[in-house]
């Protein structure tokens, strides 16, 4: 196992016309916000060991992890219920990066996904916006192999994010 390295920002974003990707791409792309996640994505990303096999992430939104986690692994996974995977996946194989397949779903029910089929699962600023998180919880804990790893990076509220965000 290896971790992974310090998050990369994504070259070119997504051609997406949905105001919430476009909303959170200005966020991370800005210099001010714009720390907070990349702190945020930093800290997650040095927390995963990363095996060689299959990772999914929950709410892989215009695709700033999917950027940094897929070259590392043998089979990436997205999961978002936005329907945009095609011009996520797209931009992604315009950069070189072909090992990837997203799913238009809820987290809570990851039908398409096998129970014990993931070494890790990552879900970076999306659990936040889900109730029932026990739901998706429980879905974690079917799809994950014995000893594998769930991250998850959820903001903190504080005065700070509250004037920011």
């Amino acid at each position: 196992m290896k971790h992974a390295p310090t998050f990369r920002m994504l070259p070119t974003v997504p051609d997406i016309e949905a105001p919430d990707l476009d909303h959170l791409t200005r966020l991370i792309r800005n210099p001010l916000t714009g720390t907070v996640y990349r702190r945020r994505f930093d800290m997650v990303l040095q927390l995963l060991e990363i095996g060689p096999d299959t990772l999914l992430e929950i709410g892989y939104g215009a695709g700033f992890l999917t950027y940094n986690l897929a070259p590392l692994v043998h089979q990436y996974t997205g999961v978002d219920i936005h329907a945009y995977g095609d011009r996520v996946a797209e931009c992604m194989t315009d950069l070189g990066i072909n090992n990837i397949k997203y799913l238009q779903g809820d987290a809570r029910r990851l039908d398409e996904i096998p129970d014990g089929s993931c070494d890790t699962v990552v879900s970076v600023s999306c659990l936040e916006h889900i109730r029932e998180c026990e739901l998706v919880q429980q879905e974690v804990m079917r799809v994950l192999r014995p000893g594998g790893q769930a991250v998850y990076g959820v903001p903190v509220k504080n005065f700070i994010t509250s004037a920011l965000f």
